[in-house]
C-alpha cells in the first residue's frame, strides 16, 4: 500500500512538472528573441524524449509480459 501512494505521488509530481514545463516552452517561444524561442523548442524536445523513453519502456514491459503468458499458456 506505501509502495502505491508513493508511485502515485511521484507520477503526479512529475505531471505537473510536466505541465509546467511545457507552459514554459510556449512562453519562451512567444518572446521576441530567437534564442529564447530555440531555448523553448529544447526543453520541448527534452519533455518529448523524456517521456516517449519512459512510455516506451512501459509499453515495451507489458508486450513481452503479454508473451510470456501466451507462451506459457500455449505450452501446457
Amino acid at each position: 500500500m506505501k509502495n502505491k501512494l508513493k508511485q502515485i505521488a511521484i507520477f503526479v509530481l512529475c505531471l505537473a512538472i510536466g505541465f509546467e514545463s511545457i507552459h514554459l516552452a510556449f512562453w519562451l517561444m512567444n518572446m521576441p528573441s530567437t534564442p529564447l524561442f530555440w531555448l523553448g523548442i529544447l526543453v520541448l524536445t527534452a519533455i518529448a524524449f523524456i517521456s516517449g523513453t519512459y512510455v516506451w519502456q512501459k509499453v515495451g514491459a507489458w508486450i513481452e509480459k503479454k508473451f510470456e503468458e501466451t507462451e506459457n499458456s500455449n505450452h501446457h
